[in-house]
């Protein structure tokens, strides 16, 4: 057990790492990211600006503006922790390329590997993020 915790954490240390090498990359990737959503709230801004402002009162089809953006923000948070885009192609690439076969010569779990890959990801995502 002690053995596996010290793969997984040196996995996850590593996934870190290389996610932050480069830095440039790595923060034009999260600015590309909020983008969208900005410009969402934007859109939801000037709809509801548009039927007579953005005050607690005006509503559109019975919604207020904070509960339309509330609902957005909190579908993209669950997303985000949902989705692992290219898992599929990501497999058949490493399949064809061969690259799959260090998963069943070595100690390794594939879909652990892939996890673990995906919460650095995250984690150094929304650590930049929050800051």
């Amino acid at each position: 057990m002690y053995a596996r915790a010290v793969v997984y954490w040196t996995i996850l240390r590593i996934t870190l790492e290389e996610r932050l090498v480069y830095r440039g990359d790595f923060a034009l990737g999260t600015l590309m990211r909020f983008l969208p959503i900005i410009t969402q709230i934007f859109l939801w801004w000037a709809v509801f600006d548009s039927v007579g402002g953005t005050s607690s009162d005006d509503r559109v089809a019975g919604y207020r503006f904070q509960n339309v953006v509330a609902y957005y923000l909190l579908t993209m948070l669950s997303r985000a922790f949902s989705s692992m885009p290219g898992l599929a192609s990501g497999i058949a690439l490493q399949i064809r390329n061969g690259e799959i076969k260090k998963f069943l010569v070595q100690p390794v779990d594939m879909l652990g590997f892939l996890m673990l890959s995906r919460l650095a990801h995250k984690l150094a995502y929304y650590t930049v993020a929050a800051r």
